[in-house]
């Protein structure tokens, strides 16, 4: 993506077809640029979503951490919705608060949440793992 919006490369360059997924392509990273924030928020980048909403059905961008960063909030504002991903026993509830608030000044749609890395041992999460999930699995057969 770097290489991308430096111009360095084109698109058709960066897409690469998965080997094990019929229909699926990604677009890799690349190097770490001096300002990732003026890339991510420049023209290029409109234009290369813009082409890529005409081949495909489906984007996702993965991005930095909400809260150090400010690429994500800048994506936010360029896509039709945001899926939080948190980190299950380390995600404070500040901190998912403040990631909230960055977005919603920003004015992007919150899609939903990802909570990963979850320790279904844990204490804390054995009302889930006890009676969330055991009720939503199929009924017994009789």
């Amino acid at each position: 993506m770097t290489e991308l919006l430096t111009g360095q490369r084109t698109l058709e360059e960066v897409i690469k077809r998965t080997l094990m997924t019929d229909n699926l392509f990604v677009i890799t990273g690349g190097a770490v640029p001096p300002d990732p924030v003026k890339l991510v928020g420049s023209r290029k980048m409109h234009e290369i979503l813009t082409r890529l909403r005409e081949q495909f059905d489906y984007i996702f961008i993965d991005s930095p951490p909400l809260v150090p960063f400010s690429d994500a909030v800048r994506l936010s504002t360029m896509v039709d919705g945001v899926v939080l991903v948190v980190k299950g026993q380390e995600t404070t509830r500040d901190a998912l608060q403040a990631a909230c608030s960055r977005l919603q000044y920003a004015q992007a749609k919150i899609l939903g949440v990802v909570l990963n890395r979850v320790d279904m041992n844990n204490g804390d999460y054995g009302y889930y793992h006890r009676d969330l999930y055991r009720t939503t699995a199929a009924p017994e057969a009789t």
